[in-house]
């Protein structure tokens, strides 16, 4: 498996469509690569490439199998989506700029209390992965953890562009904060 897994919040038809009229009214503004609308999501908790959280963890547990590692990851995909988030609505708050280099143009959205009790299950629900891999303290782990360091805080936003050339002025663009609909949550990276 080499896909990014994490669990996502999808935009409904009505939120495609807004985040379409903010993303083209931005193309004069921003010098960069537009997402594509199918791409659009809401990162509830990031899991990463299997592969490289696999080695990851070796750095800590060097005698950790492949076996055990599938086996626990089998187990984390199963309980992850019995706790899949329901839909919801965000408020959005603001467009910032964050990646390499401030290289990326987000929505932020506000997080609210569904969102919140459903990063923390996903939360428990990845402790729970790196316990049965044998990592005796899953918070430090992740802290030092290129695929599991943003795990712990929640952030949502929406990516809209990638691969910014320059630092755009961002101040005199208002953005409808209007609630924005999330019809569906899913597991990126896995075939249903």
């Amino acid at each position: 498996m080499d896909t990014r897994l994490y669990i996502e919040l999808i935009p409904s038809d009505e939120t495609r469509d807004r985040l379409g009229e903010l993303t083209d009214a931005l193309k004069n503004t921003i010098k960069g690569r537009p997402v594509e609308p199918s791409k659009w999501h809401v990162t509830v908790l990031h899991f990463g490439v299997a592969e490289h959280v696999f080695h990851d963890i070796r750095r800590v547990m060097p005698n950790l199998t492949n076996s055990v590692f599938q086996e626990n990851l089998t187990l984390y995909i199963e309980t992850a989506k019995q706790h899949l988030p329901s839909p919801t609505s965000l408020t959005p708050t603001e467009l910032s700029l964050f990646g390499i280099n401030r290289s990326v143009l987000a929505l932020r959205l506000l997080p609210n209390d569904d969102l919140i009790k459903s990063h923390d299950q996903a939360l428990l629900d990845l402790t729970t992965f790196l316990k049965g891999c044998g990592v005796d303290d899953p918070e430090e782990f992740m802290k030092s953890s290129i695929n599991f360091k943003w795990a712990l805080e929640l952030s949502p936003h929406i990516t809209l562009f990638r691969g910014l050339r320059d630092n755009p002025d961002l101040s005199g663009i208002t953005i409808d904060s209007n609630a924005m609909d999330f019809s569906s949550a899913d597991i990126h990276g896995i075939r249903n």
